[in-house]
């Protein structure tokens, strides 16, 4: 059964220096891209579920530019045995 009290909610934004959670305004100024996070672990015994849904992008800035900074800096949550990730591209 669900535990409601089994969730975590906020937002991780993608920045020139990395990865930074801050869930609430003002947000970092150099931020290229913001992740809504929600985590959630159904049952005590159930892995955790991972959503990542991109909500923003910086007007103008290029796909080549994202891609090297995800590839300098990864995910804003590394996938592991534990947890089930689901990344979402809404913008």
């Amino acid at each position: 059964m669900h535990d409601p009290g089994n969730c975590d909610l906020g937002l991780y934004h993608l920045t020139s220096t990395g990865w930074v959670r801050k869930d609430s305004e003002p947000f970092p100024p150099n931020r290229y891209e913001t992740w809504l996070y929600e985590e959630e672990r159904p049952a005590s015994d159930a892995k955790d579920r991972i959503h990542l849904t991109r909500v923003w992008r910086k007007p103008g800035a290029a796909t080549v530019e994202l891609e090297k900074l995800h590839t300098r800096f990864g995910e804003a949550i590394l996938p592991d045995a534990d947890r089930h990730l689901i990344l979402d591209c809404s913008c």
